[in-house]
């Protein structure tokens, strides 16, 4: 065993096993690089930050990996997606080269609170802040600046939210996920609520965690929500800061069927977390938010074992039928 203890890799042997197949590390020394081999087929997997699943091409994961192109080209197959403005703050990158952009001054004289800011590239919402009004305009910008200079402005959508992870073209597992959120109490107005304590539900703010309450502060700080209302004042529902699995589903409906086929048309990888927020069932209410080209596979555990056994299965079958 490498001296690297990677727990999706761990979950992928476990899977050989199950489905009467080999598994080896490839790299033998670090072991982030993972084969499975079963009756001449083979296939690799990786140890995060590298590509995890053998599915995708290089070309169709950098485009995804820029969070604007993506929109773009997923509005322009009529997938509905929020109301999106990208402006660069520096010199930019050469894979952004020939991007059309307005500047920050234009940008922020045509957007509309409540907004989300983040970086055009990034991951687990790092960089990311929810402006509810101007006054924290300037600092979401710095902290998005951390990891991009392209700054993205996107509507704030509301409704439930959720992650589907789809392969070639077809859903297989959808998550629904839910925000961590303060609640209200009934006496104290917001700014009370959140004086001094750079905490919510016991838990550190992160960074635009707390760009995302001063902003909600600068709004309603003198409002006084009934008791046990919950507040969504950074709703962000990434694992990472917070965000629990609150409904998993292997029967899936029509309607997200018709949406991964139509995203798989317009953005052709094999396989993929797709971000969506809004209402299912209502015409016109879900909006795509994201495409991740190199999901993981935890959110599902964090419901069932047995489901993530499942999928982490059919993943690695599918892989070992159809190899790159």
């Amino acid at each position: 065993m490498p001296g690297y203890n990677s727990l999706f890799l761990s979950r992928i042997a476990a899977s050989s096993k199950r489905l009467g197949a080999g598994f080896t590390y490839y790299d033998k020394l670090n072991g982030r690089i993972g084969v499975v081999e079963r009756g001449g087929s083979r296939a690799f997997f990786g140890a995060g930050p590298l590509k995890l699943w053998p599915f995708n091409s290089s070309l169709w994961m950098s485009v995804v990996d820029d969070k604007e192109l993506t929109i773009r080209i997923l509005a322009e197959n009529g997938i509905r997606v929020p109301k999106t403005f990208i402006a660069f703050t520096g010199g930019t990158d050469l894979s952004d080269r020939g991007k059309k952009s307005s500047s920050l001054e234009r940008v922020l004289s045509e957007i509309s609170y409540p907004v989300v800011v983040k970086p055009n590239r990034g991951r687990s919402a790092a960089g990311l802040s929810f402006l509810y009004d101007s006054s924290n305009v300037s600092e979401a910008v710095a902290y998005a600046k951390e990891y991009d200079n392209g700054i993205l402005f996107q509507e704030m959508v509301q409704g439930a939210e959720y992650r589907v992870l789809v392969l070639d073209g077809r859903p297989v597992v959808l998550i629904e996920r839910e925000t961590r959120k303060m609640t209200g109490g009934g006496v104290r107005n917001v700014s009370k609520l959140t004086a001094g304590s750079g905490e919510s539900d016991g838990r550190v703010l992160g960074r635009g965690e707390m760009i995302s309450f001063r902003s909600y502060i600068a709004k309603y700080g003198d409002k006084v929500f009934d008791d046990d209302l919950l507040l969504a004042v950074h709703p962000a529902s990434n694992l990472s800061i917070g965000g629990k699995v609150i409904g998993c589903q292997i029967e899936i409906a029509e309607e997200w069927k018709r949406l991964c086929s139509a995203i798989y048309e317009s953005v052709p990888l094999r396989f993929f977390a797709l971000d969506c927020k809004g209402h299912p069932g209502s015409p016109n209410r879900l909006f795509v938010l994201e495409i991740n080209a190199n999901p993981g596979i935890e959110s599902v555990y964090r419901w069932s074992e047995a489901t993530g056994d499942m999928i982490v299965d059919l993943l690695v079958e599918h892989a070992l039928v159809h190899p790159e």
